[in-house]
């Protein structure tokens, strides 16, 4: 596929021991190499209805909405810090500049309002996160401080956050360039 520079790669396959149709594959470039893959997209001439729900059923679905996304970026951040998941995986403003013109070309709400949900849960779980600059870190703090009894002084309060602003600016200029990475213009470029 390298070699081949996205023309079509007819691919034979074999299901159950039963060789079926070959099929034409067009490889795309996806995190800066030819890949091939498989994107859900909703079909667009099948018509579709939803169902509008009752503010007891929406209160549970709800709340299991935010359970399961709120253990999934838990989970992410896990397999991240185990060295399970690459940290390039993640997406900054540009990738989701990229979802969020997805979302604008997709038919209905459901990606739309889903997507924007999405952000503003991590965004909050993110915040929530014991690191110094964070509201999370804050809340650590006071928690010490009501251990201790006592306030930590100022001059040990100012090194962790000159600390961890430095960890967060470096944090945020790897996603930044990573997310430049995978511009198209950039992935041709690559060996």
């Amino acid at each position: 596929m390298k070699s081949g520079r996205g023309k079509p790669v007819m691919l034979s396959v074999s299901r159950n021991g039963q060789m079926i149709a070959p099929i034409l594959v067009h490889p795309s470039i996806q995190d800066g190499a030819w890949r091939m893959g498989f994107n859900y997209i909703l079909p667009t001439d099948i018509p579709t209805h939803n169902e509008p729900m009752s503010l007891f059923k929406a209160v549970p679905e709800a709340k299991d909405y935010c359970m399961e996304n709120s253990t999934l970026i838990l989970n992410m951040l896990g397999r991240i810090l185990s060295h399970k998941v690459s940290a390039s995986q993640l997406a900054g403003p540009l990738g989701i500049a990229r979802m969020a013109g997805d979302a604008a070309e997709s038919k209905g709400w459901d990606y739309k309002i889903g997507l924007a949900a999405s952000i503003s849960l991590n965004l909050g779980i993110l915040n929530l996160l014991p690191f110094p600059i964070l509201d999370g870190g804050m809340i650590l703090f006071l928690l010490i401080e009501s251990a201790l009894r006592r306030e930590i002084s100022i001059n040990v309060k100012e090194r962790i956050y000159q600390a961890a602003f430095v960890l967060i600016v470096a944090f945020f200029a790897y996603v930044m360039y990573n997310d430049v990475a995978r511009l198209p213009f950039f992935t041709h470029l690559k060996p």
